[in-house]
C-alpha cells in the first residue's frame, strides 16, 4: 500500500485511535445524537451539516506523485481501450 497509496504509519490514524474515537463518541455524553465525528491526526472536530471545511492537518492531503501512482493504472487501461 505504501508504493500506490503512500499510506505509512506516520500519515495514518491507527486502529486504537480510531476505536478511542468511536468509543469517546459513544460514551462521553458530550457530543449530541446524530454528530459526525471527523478524526485526523491532529484529534477529532464534530462537522456540521452544511458548508464543513476539508481536513487540512498533516495526513489529509494526498500528493500529487502519490495521486499520479493510484491513476497511473487506470490511465493506462483507458489509453489502451481508446486505442491510444
Amino acid at each position: 500500500m505504501v508504493n500506490q497509496f503512500g499510506v505509512t504509519e506516520k500519515n495514518s490514524l491507527s486502529p486504537e485511535d480510531v476505536a478511542k474515537y468511536m468509543v469517546e463518541l459513544i460514551t462521553d455524553g458530550k457530543y449530541p445524537g446524530g454528530a459526525c465525528l471527523e478524526t485526523s491526526l491532529r484529534g477529532a472536530r464534530v462537522l456540521g451539516t452544511w458548508n464543513v471545511e476539508a481536513p487540512t492537518s498533516h495526513g489529509t492531503a494526498v500528493t500529487k506523485e502519490v495521486s499520479e501512482k493510484n491513476y497511473k493504472p487506470i490511465l493506462e487501461i483507458l489509453e489502451k481501450e481508446r486505442g491510444a
